[in-house]
């Protein structure tokens, strides 16, 4: 049984208040799941540009657990959901 992690994100150059070039996260989207099975965990701000939620699942079913929405802030880097879905995968018995 494989553990699948998407990663997609939307990321935008633009000139900064010193006239540099900055990148700007725009979209983002982390989704943990075993193919087949069932869904883990997801981050997204696909709902709007500034509203970020954290989706989890009741493993194997797909069944949702309530949406947490989250700060920009609170929006965790990718190192961070790998580390969580590593710990998931563990506690379910999906990796050793």
């Amino acid at each position: 049984m494989g553990l699948v992690v998407e990663v997609a994100k939307e990321l935008a150059i633009q000139t900064g208040p010193r006239n540099q070039e900055e990148v700007r996260g725009l979209s983002y989207t982390y989704h943990a799941y075993v193919p087949g099975t069932g869904n883990l965990l997801r981050y997204d701000n696909s709902h709007s540009f500034d509203e970020f939620h954290r989706h989890e699942y009741i493993f194997p079913t797909r069944d949702q657990q309530p949406l947490q929405v989250l700060t920009r802030e609170e929006f965790p880097t990718l190192i961070e959901v790998l580390d969580e879905v590593q710990a998931m995968a563990q506690r379910l018995g999906l990796a050793s």
